[in-house]
Parts: C-alpha cells; structure tokens; sequence
C-alpha cells in the first residue's frame, strides 16, 4: 500500500504521520506512526514544506524560534521517521540569515540532490526575500551565491 504523508504545521516542527491504509498509521514510522523532534528553545516550531527526496528520505522546512525572533531550520528523516544524522548538524540545519525574524516557507529539492529553501527576514525595518542552497548533505552550496545564500530586497533598502 502506498503510504501518505501528512505534516502538521502547528507547535511540533517535523511532526508527520505515514498511513499505511486509510485511516491506520503506520507503526513501522515512528513511533506507532507518529515522529516529531522539538527544537524549540524559545517557542514553537513551525514545518511550513515537506519534501520527499527519490532515495525516500523526508526533507522538512520551516523555522524556529529563539531568543532574537526566528530562523530557517531545514530537517531529514530517514524513512524509519528518525533524524538522518548524516545531513547537516545530526539531522538538522539551523539558519539565522539576518539576525532577526527568518521565516522558511517553501523547500524545492533538485534533480541533484540539492535542497534550495525559500524565505523571508526582517532586520527591524526592511523585508527581504531569502533562498539558501544546501548540498545533499546539508552543508551551504558555496557555488550558490554568496555561500549559498542569496537576498533579495522587499519595499526598501536592506543592506547586507
């Protein structure tokens, strides 16, 4: 049977359920169907995309908050529902890009393999447009941009 992935973009970052038939969850994801992984620190943690890459693996996209606002925080899943611990920072990417409110709100995954998240930041005064390019591993695509992030100003100047 196929499975099914539903995210709930609510409190729990990367809280996702696999259906093995209508309405049963499948207890071999999981925990009896159910994976979350509280990053919060501050506040909620908010999946906003998810993505599932052709090997399986489960890409999840949306931000946390800290102390200063929120960040992008991209997350992977093995298909068993544990964090891939190869990718990034044992399962998880956290990105303060301009040291204010970071919110990711959609992920594409390329034909190679490579994670492109799109957001927005605000610095206090100015929005930006934000899209950030990670290897298949979770580390910054340098051939991307600058580092692999590149900003685009929204209604003014926003100086980098």
């Amino acid at each position: 049977m196929k499975k099914i992935v539903v995210a709930f973009l609510a409190l729990l970052f990367g809280c996702a359920y696999f259906y093995a038939q209508v309405g049963t969850l499948d207890s071999s994801f999981g925990n009896g169907g159910i994976a979350t992984s509280p990053f919060m620190s501050y506040g909620d943690d908010v999946a906003k995309d998810v993505k599932i890459q052709s090997d399986g693996k489960i890409v999840v996209g949306g931000y946390y908050t800290t102390s200063n606002g929120n960040d992008f925080l991209i997350a992977r899943y093995l298909p068993t529902g544990n964090l891939d611990t190869s990718f990034g920072n044992n399962g998880f990417v956290k990105v303060d890009v301009s040291g204010n409110n970071d919110e990711l709100e959609k992920i594409f995954i390329d034909n190679d393999g490579k994670i492109l998240a799109i957001g927005r930041g605000f610095n206090g005064t100015y929005y930006k447009a934000i899209i950030i390019r990670l290897n298949s591993d979770g580390t910054f695509d340098n051939s991307f941009a600058s580092n692999g992030i590149k900003f685009f100003s929204i209604g003014g100047a926003f100086n980098e």
